[in-house]
């Protein structure tokens, strides 16, 4: 278009100690304003979010109004006209149970690409109920089993119904037990003093009987989103509640930290590895029993080296899906310099590499590039300078060389003044 712009708003406001008002408004005049003049803001937001949100808490319970609308018709929304929640804090009703209660009331509407299509609607109440004991042994052991309902009505429901109520019950288990021990080793070369090795094996289970259905019946708004990541197995904590599939889920994980005393105060963690699995005895079609093998990794020898690394790995075949790596190294103030790698199957196979030079107490030297190994090109090279004027202001000018297919030119320069204080 000839015409092009966007404004963006972000808001806070503390009214009491008890009410939180928070807004956001991206309001684009076409979808790819942000990527072309933009994109390293872009690179966090794709999809632009406009809502509004207050939140009131009380001694145990949060009462929240959500909104949330689409000024846009090029992306796809959920929109909630509005939505209004209540959460009942995890509490100890008597003899060490545990209750936990939500409900909520939401209309919700969304529309189809570019308008040209049906728009769904469904105004949907939700009440979840959940009780729990914990029995624990000393300080190692815990084990809570646990029990809950989910009630859904819809009130817009479809396949020839005007309404639908669907009722989900849940049972399951979380289990976990706490072990360490202790070495007395020393290097002053990374200012280890001892070393303590925190190892927790965890086990959890979630079983809804019929979790999947009256599927046929229910406006499919909130549904599955794909991710790489493990998802809640708790029907109290799933946020896909239209497009619910089989859950009998046994999640096994293992937890790893080992820790050193720190020069001044407590201890620091020097290296930290998290492995998790499902196995799903119900499945869709097209699932497997085990899941992805998801792993992380955290490791800071010493304050100014970080290493970290996320890992998913398909058990059956030994097949990496995605590996995620970023290597931190930084003096102070002075420099600081990350190289990371991003690896998905098929998808995205590329690194970056960004460093902030301190020049002096004025100056600060940058740049960014950004190689995608599968078309074999930078993407990005961003080259430069951060002003600091009187510790007030932050002015960075920066120069952009991309390649690729670009609606816009291949250079770039951008100039930016960011309030840093007052």
């Amino acid at each position: 278009p000839e015409n092009r712009g966007y404004a963006q708003w972000w808001h806070a406001h503390d009214i009491t100690e008890d009410l939180r008002i928070t807004a956001k408004l991206n309001y684009w005049r076409d979808s790819e304003i942000l990527r072309d003049f933009r994109p390293r803001d872009f690179f966090e937001v794709q999809v632009p979010d406009n809502y509004l949100q207050t939140v009131y808490g009380g001694s145990n319970y949060f009462i929240t109004a959500f909104a949330r609308g689409a000024p846009h018709d090029f992306h796809r929304v959920q929109e909630r006209l509005p939505e209004i929640h209540f959460d009942l804090l995890p509490h100890v009703i008597g003899n060490g149970f545990n209750q936990r209660l939500n409900a909520s009331f939401a209309a919700l509407r969304e529309d189809s690409l570019g308008n040209s299509g049906p728009t769904t609607r469904s105004d949907r109440l939700v009440a979840y109920y959940a009780v729990s004991k914990t029995v624990t042994h000393e300080d190692w052991f815990s084990f809570s089993p646990m029990a809950g309902a989910r009630v859904t009505h819809y009130k817009r429901a479809i396949g020839g119904k005007d309404n639908y109520t669907r009722s989900l019950g849940e049972v399951g288990f979380d289990l976990s037990v706490r072990t360490s021990s202790v070495s007395s080793y020393q290097n002053k070369t990374w200012k280890i003093d001892g070393i303590r090795h925190l190892f927790t094996p965890r086990l959890s289970y979630r079983y809804v009987p019929e979790a999947d259905k009256g599927r046929a019946y229910i406006p499919s708004i909130d549904r599955l989103t794909f991710r790489t990541y493990l998802p809640p197995i708790g029907l109290g904590d799933t946020r896909n509640i239209d497009d619910l599939g089989p859950t009998n889920v046994l999640r096994l994980g293992f937890d790893n930290t080992w820790q050193t005393r720190d020069l001044e105060y407590g201890s620091r963690d020097l290296l930290v590895f998290n492995v998790a699995a499902d196995f799903r005895f119900d499945r869709l079609p097209g699932q497997r029993t085990t899941s992805d093998i998801h792993n992380f990794i955290a490791f800071t020898p010493a304050p100014w080296l970080q290493f970290d690394v996320y890992q998913r790995v398909t058990p059956q075949e030994l097949t990496m899906q995605e590996l995620n790596t970023s290597l931190s190294i930084f003096d102070g103030r002075a420099w600081s310099a990350r190289f990371s790698s991003h690896f998905l199957r098929n998808e995205i196979e590329e690194y970056v590499l960004q460093t902030d030079v301190r020049l002096n107490e004025a100056y600060h030297v940058l740049a960014k590039l950004h190689y995608d190994t599968r078309r074999h090109r930078f993407n990005e090279q961003a080259y430069g300078i951060r002003q600091n004027l009187g510790n007030l202001w932050n002015l960075e000018y920066l120069v952009t060389i991309y390649d690729g297919p670009r609606r816009e030119s291949d250079f770039g320069f951008s100039v930016s003044v960011d309030v840093i204080g007052f």
